[in-house]
């Protein structure tokens, strides 16, 4: 998203995306997940909040009266993309560990 990547720094324009930067967007990512993570001081909704949005997951946990990412996605208040990536990225995790 242009306007979270000018948040952490990039310049998103099309003469010179640093989003396509490895070591840059890299970074950025970091400090985004690090600041999701302050924000919903779980990881799980970092990870929901990094590929759905903030104000997403924001209102999920409103309208779930829930700050259990299972709970939300058994609820069905996530988008399916969001329901189906932090599953994966818990289980390439669980990969990179063995």
């Amino acid at each position: 998203m242009p306007a979270t990547a000018a948040r952490y720094g990039l310049r998103p324009d099309a003469r010179d995306d640093e989003r396509k930067n490895f070591e840059k967007s890299t970074l950025a990512a970091a400090h985004y997940l690090a600041d999701l993570h302050q924000r919903f001081r779980e990881w799980l909704l970092a990870l929901a909040a990094y590929n759905a949005g903030e104000e997403r997951v924001q209102d999920a946990v409103k309208r779930g009266s829930s700050r259990d990412f299972w709970a939300l996605r058994r609820l069905g208040l996530l988008p399916q993309e969001t329901q189906d990536y932090v599953p994966k990225v818990l289980g390439a995790l669980q990969v990179w560990k063995e």
